[in-house]
């Protein structure tokens, strides 16, 4: 690892490349760096070969000594589903991410205010490349959910003008709309063929449309 060195992304070197929205960076950055490094270990595999027992740095000297090429670029696609969006068939997706919640919630059924007391989330999210990561996504994904469901609200004038442009005209989230409790759990590793060392993305838009469920729900069934 220790040799390994990311560069800034520069269309100097990289043009053309695509957005790391909805936390897809992984998936098609890293089948990409997975294809530039089997490039490189083709190239290399005729110098490891004759010295099995040698190390990275010594295939490294002899493939510079016989000028072979030590630099690769990897591009990765995605992948076609072969989706007829008139007839219904294929596959939009190349996988799916699989997740619960469950919210207790306190309502003041006088003025209508209510509080996360807690929730709990379980999210199959594959083999999780850095857990501390995914996690804070999931979190941050129930947290744009409660300002979604259960704060912002969007008010027009009657030529249709939009008055609730931003954080001045309406409530988001704070500290104080956090879950007192707050558990996010990540099952066992499932394998995903699809994707680099068979993890998932978990986009924090749709997790949270799917997750503030929990407690939206608990808020319109107390009402």
């Amino acid at each position: 690892m220790s040799s390994i060195h990311v560069c800034e992304t520069n269309t100097t070197t990289i043009p053309n490349a695509c957005a790391s929205v909805g936390s897809a960076g992984t998936d098609v950055n890293g089948m990409a760096v997975k294809s530039a490094c089997q490039t490189l270990v083709k190239r290399l595999q005729p110098i490891i070969s004759k010295n099995p027992k040698g190390t990275w740095n010594d295939w490294v000297k002899e493939a510079f000594k016989q000028s072979i090429s030590l630099s690769a670029t990897g591009y990765f696609r995605g992948y076609d589903g072969n989706m007829n969006w008139e007839k219904g068939e294929g596959h939009p997706f190349t996988y799916f991410v699989y997740g619960a919640a469950c919210s207790e919630v306190a309502i003041d059924c006088l003025t209508g205010d209510h509080k996360n007391l807690r929730t709990d989330i379980v999210m199959d999210i594959g083999c999780s490349i850095n857990p501390a990561v995914d996690i804070g996504q999931i979190e941050g994904a129930f947290v744009q959910g409660i300002g979604l469901y259960t704060l912002e609200e969007l008010n027009y004038s009657p030529k249709g003008v939009l008055h609730t442009r931003g954080p001045d005209h309406y409530k988001i989230p704070a500290v104080c709309d956090i879950p007192e409790q707050f558990s996010v759990s990540l099952l066992s590793p499932s394998q995903n063929p699809h994707a680099i060392y068979a993890s998932k993305f978990i986009p924090q838009a749709l997790q949270g449309e799917t997750h503030q469920q929990s407690s939206f729900q608990e808020v319109h069934e107390g009402t």
